[in-house]
């Protein structure tokens, strides 16, 4: 306990200077800063204060946004001090009217902080500087290793994808075996495409063949369109009368096997009546 009161020296108010400065827009940051920034506060203290400030040791706690307080001692006397690690006051003056905790009043800084502070400083910045040395290279062994896997990963997928063309018969050069694979699903999807085309026409020719079997001759109406798709046949046609077009769908609805006929749309045209007739095939099972 003796030590550690021998390290943080305490004295009275009454052996330090005290004075109380107006600091608007002087902001609180300079009270601590470098030695330049801190002129500006010792200019305005230098006529508050008994001695020359040159005599002085000075450190500053803001009071609050525009006023600061300054505590001095003559330097002569920090030589009393000698060893110890720190020297406050051991309270701040009542006349002052001000509470500020005088622990934060440390007279031995700057040019007059002991070797053992600046010493254990040093080893902290020390410490400090490993710390931030060793993440870093943490941190590049990781992204050493991350580039390492991604390497891996792109080498597997390569050595996949030649696998793969070599499989279906495309091994060499990589970009020219994409190449070939991809004018190779062209022309498969091409052929494809020209089956399904065969494929609806050769379907649609019987369909097309039983309905102009089934067109009622003896009824006065004029073909427009045919339309056969996968699942649906649309026909219009121009009837003169609306009671043509019942017939006209009477007719065809038996050549439409396996479909089955919506109600016929009527509209007007020109010379009699537009009727519509669609038929969509039946589902497996109905």
């Amino acid at each position: 306990m003796t030590g550690d009161t021998d390290r943080h020296v305490v004295w009275s108010a009454d052996r330090f200077f005290w004075a109380l400065i107006a600091t608007p827009g002087v902001p609180s940051s300079i009270l601590q800063s470098t030695h330049r920034r801190r002129q500006r506060l010792a200019y305005l203290v230098e006529g508050e204060l008994p001695l020359p400030l040159r005599q002085l040791q000075v450190v500053y706690a803001t009071i609050d946004r525009d006023t600061t307080l300054a505590c001095a001692l003559p330097r002569p006397a920090l030589a009393q001090a000698d060893g110890a690690h720190s020297l406050c006051p051991d309270s701040v003056p009542e006349f002052l009217g001000v509470s500020v905790d005088p622990r934060k009043l440390n007279l031995l800084v700057g040019d007059y902080t002991p070797l053992a502070v600046q010493s254990e400083r040093r080893r902290w910045r020390a410490l400090a500087l490993v710390s931030l040395i060793t993440c870093f290279m943490l941190a590049a062994i990781d992204a050493e290793r991350r580039i390492r896997s991604f390497q891996e990963d792109e080498r597997q997928a390569m050595q996949r994808t030649a696998d793969c063309f070599e499989s279906l018969g495309f091994a060499g050069n990589s970009g020219l075996s994409a190449a070939r694979l991809m004018a190779e699903l062209r022309e498969m999807e091409s052929a494809a495409a020209a089956q399904a085309r065969h494929g609806m026409e050769r379907d649609a020719t019987p369909l097309l063949s039983s309905f102009l079997s089934a067109w009622p001759r003896e009824l006065p109406a004029g073909f427009e369109t045919l339309t056969i798709g996968p699942d649906s046949i649309t026909i219009t046609a121009t009837v003169d009368m609306p009671s043509s077009a019942q017939q006209l769908a009477d007719s065809l609805r038996a050549a439409a096997s396996g479909y089955t006929m919506s109600p016929a749309q009527l509209t007007g045209a020109r010379g009699g009546t537009r009727v519509t007739l669609i038929f969509e095939r039946q589902e497996a099972g109905r």
